[in-house]
């Protein structure tokens, strides 16, 4: 990693590793679409509903990747920041071990429970079929993707952003060209697009080995770092409480949520909600890239007591992230219809349902980018507790009460704008935070400023006395 953290204009330094990670996040979000229309288009408005229904399971597994891979790299970066390459280096040895236990941990448990799962998540008899067949498979894939996940994270954060994004993307493509393959040709239905998944999976894992084993690497994968240290792996997890957090809550509440949509709307609610996800998807996705891009920037310059470039920072992702949020806002405003009929052309029913769902679930979306850099920035900092708190303020605090209220009183729009409510009122809340924490860095450059200063004149006095 290289001293330009400390030194680059920031908005040169987020571009450099913002546009590489947008690119991956793009062909990331593309993938679910293309995996959507594939099944909604080429097997059925069902078997889509059936696939949305083991969403809330996948979201489970990412919160376990979250757990670690996200403290992983705060570490790492931290640690390259303070130039204390052998950290770093245990840092990745102890999470991989964790992440492979993790993955065949996640495997035997879905394996042995995934009938009592699919019934807690509001699978019906339309739909269980389709969703027993794609998570028989997917769970494959879902054992490796931890070790996976946690070495792109780590790429990125030694400075190899340009090198992540390739191999994200290959993977990426990979799984466009098999679904159609494995669907359509080989005619496996579901199962097609969640074998696409797994092979794309195993791709990142085995680059991974390779390259954290090669010369390009700056943090190596030794196989000395695989003895587990108890402090390490407490901190590393401490610093992934937060997305884990998040991740968990939001598999509970995508639980409920299919429940209250079965409840109000049926099946053809659920298919809905998952086209709405893939939509906003796009939009997230740019804005995540966004503040993943300034994670190790703001924590290199945690680590460099740099506080002014951490400020700097924040205002610019704020900025940025707000236009981002207006842009995809009017795009969902005033193209619901085309964007929904990509996903299903000859059925009314769901159109009419897509359209109306659509715009009241991203009525709040201008707010969304201040929600995520602040999440982002107290996970970058160190500050796990209060990323926690905030995460869950959104996903289950602000959320489940106004599921139920709303839904109770206004029906399956009810349940729609609740999206839109929790966003919004959790964005005012992560925003007053950010004000505070903003002013209390300007307080701390300030403070090291004068010990400099008063270092530099001590030395002076040295000199002359010489």
């Amino acid at each position: 990693m290289s001293d330009e953290f400390a030194s680059k204009p920031i908005p040169q330094l987020i571009g450099k590793f913002f546009w590489p990670t947008l690119l991956a996040s793009i062909l990331a979000s593309i993938n679910d679409i293309v995996d959507r229309i594939y099944i909604g288009q080429g097997i059925g408005a069902e078997a889509l509903s059936g696939v949305i229904l083991v969403f809330p399971i996948m979201l489970g597994v990412m919160a376990f990747v979250s757990l670690t891979s996200t403290g992983t790299s705060v570490k790492i970066s931290t640690a390259l920041g303070a130039k204390d390459n052998e950290n770093a280096e245990l840092a990745l040895g102890n999470s991989t071990v964790i992440n492979a236990i993790i993955g065949i941990a996640g495997l035997l448990f879905i394996l042995f429970t995934k009938e009592d799962l699919l019934q807690l998540f509001g699978v019906s008899n339309v739909t269980k079929s389709y969703a027993d067949d794609y998570l028989s498979v997917i769970a494959i894939g879902w054992s490796v993707l931890p070790v996976g996940a946690n070495f792109l994270g780590v790429a990125r954060s030694e400075g190899n952003v340009r090198l992540a994004m390739y191999v994200a993307s290959a993977a990426i493509v990979l799984n466009i060209i098999f679904d159609p393959i494995f669907i359509f040709w080989f005619k496996m239905g579901v199962k097609g697009a969640a074998w696409a998944s797994v092979i794309a999976s195993v791709s990142t894992l085995v680059w991974g080995i390779f390259h954290f084993n090669g010369k390009y690497s700056i943090v190596k994968l030794q196989t000395s770092a695989f003895k587990l240290k108890g402090k390490l792996i407490l901190e590393i997890v401490k610093l992934g409480i937060a997305p884990f957090s998040m991740a968990i809550s939001m598999s509970f509440v995508q639980g409920i949520t299919n429940t209250q949509l079965t409840k109000y709307g049926g099946e053809l609610a659920i298919g809905v909600l998952g086209v709405i996800m893939s939509i906003m998807a796009l939009m997230m996705y740019v804005i995540r890239s966004l503040a993943g891009s300034a994670q190790p920037i703001i924590s290199y310059n945690l680590g460099a007591k740099k506080y002014d470039r951490i400020n700097q920072t924040i205002l610019y992702l704020i900025k940025m992230s707000t236009i981002i949020s207006c842009v995809a806002f009017a795009i969902i405003m005033l193209f619901p219809d085309f964007l929904v009929t990509l996903f299903s052309r000859e059925n009314d029913a769901f159109r009419s349902l897509g359209v109306n769902g659509l715009r009241l679930s991203s009525l709040a979306l201008p707010l969304y980018g201040i929600m995520m850099i602040g999440s982002q920035y107290f996970i970058a900092v160190g500050q796990s507790i209060k990323a926690t708190i905030l995460n869950l303020l959104q996903q289950v605090i602000i959320y489940l009460p106004t599921l139920y209220i709303l839904g109770y009183y206004f029906g399956l729009d009810g349940l729609w704008i609740t999206n839109s409510v929790s966003i919004g009122l959790a964005a005012l809340i992560i925003l007053f935070f950010l004000v505070k924490e903003y002013k209390h860095l300007k307080l701390l450059n300030r403070q090291f400023a004068i010990v400099q200063k008063n270092t530099s004149l001590n030395t002076q006095q040295v000199y002359q006395s010489l």
